[in-house]
């Protein structure tokens, strides 16, 4: 586990392992006190590491550190514009399924059952369980979920219990959840593909958390596997470029597209062997994908 280290051991920290050249100091310190420095350092090492070495280290080629902070500029600007979309589609579910729910639960839209298992869900909400707490110590017995404000307790519940509402809706009243994700494409999947979906929104899910906790989209996508258990960002690229072309923004394009050819590279180089050992000398090739920098450095 690496240990805290401070503004003055993070540069030189930058400098030994990363071979990250300061210009302005007393300008680098201001901004490391204002930029999460693991986000910095996990976020820029996959624009400027250029191979691993038979320790299974990176090596990169020496930067400024203006150039380790402008790619996570890029990373900040494209993850923030991400996040606003993601609240967006939040929002719109969110009140889409409040309207549903209510008008199912208030006006004898689902059969008995159904009705139950709606009242069940939302019962075992955080915010009705809270409420209910909350009433118990003040001695009330008013405010917990009965069947009626509905649309109150849905639009409180937290994006995993919307999300088991809606993989319910998608199970057993399939046409009302095609009309609560209407308009979004690539959620629209028919009944005999549950798998998909579930897989979609777990994605949606993911990248939902890393965004709303200020995770660089850089690590988000270096960090996908696929089903053998290997490194692929196949079906988080995916999950990315769906979100974005919610709405589309000519501005942040280029910048994304920066952002997915540097993971696209970095995960070449994690997908690939330490080394290569020739049989006959037993020596080691490293595994380069771009030019040799004129100093390299490892870590």
């Amino acid at each position: 586990m690496a240990s805290y280290k401070t503004i003055d051991e993070q540069i030189k920290h930058l400098k030994n392992n990363k071979s990250v050249v300061f210009g302005n100091l007393e300008l680098a310190k201001k901004q490391l006190l204002d930029i999460n420095y693991y986000h910095l350092i996990s976020c820029s090492k996959v624009r400027f590491a250029q191979s691993v070495n038979h320790e299974k280290k990176y090596v990169y080629s020496a930067s400024n550190f203006d150039d380790w902070n402008e790619y996570f500029q890029k990373d900040v600007l494209v993850s923030e514009y991400l996040a606003k979309l993601m609240l967006s589609f939040e929002r719109k579910i969110n009140s889409r399924l409040a309207n549903y729910i209510s008008n199912g639960m208030e006006k004898n839209q689902f059969n008995n059952h159904e009705k139950n298992e709606i009242l069940r869900r939302i019962r075992r909400s955080r915010y009705s369980m809270d409420l209910e707490t909350n009433n118990h110590e003040r001695n009330q017995h008013d405010g917990s979920y009965r069947g009626k404000e509905t649309w109150r307790f849905v639009a409180k519940m937290t994006l995993g219990e919307i999300k088991g509402l809606l993989f319910w809706l998608f199970e057993n009243k399939h046409e009302l959840y095609q009309q609560v994700v209407t308009g979004y494409q690539g959620l629209t999947f028919p009944k005999s593909e549950i798998t998909k979906f579930k897989e979609k929104l777990d994605n949606i899910q993911e990248l939902r958390n890393s965004l709303f906790h200020f995770r660089p989209l850089t690590i988000y996508l270096i960090y996908g596997k696929g089903n053998n258990d290997k490194f692929n960002n196949k079906n988080r690229k995916k999950t990315v470029q769906w979100l974005f072309a919610q709405r589309y923004n000519d501005l942040v394009n280029p910048e994304l597209n920066v952002l997915l050819d540097c993971t696209d590279r970095f995960m070449k180089i994690k997908k690939q062997p330490t080394m290569l050992t020739e049989k006959k000398s037993h020596s080691y090739k490293q595994i380069v994908f771009s030019q040799s920098p004129s100093k390299q450095i490892t870590h």
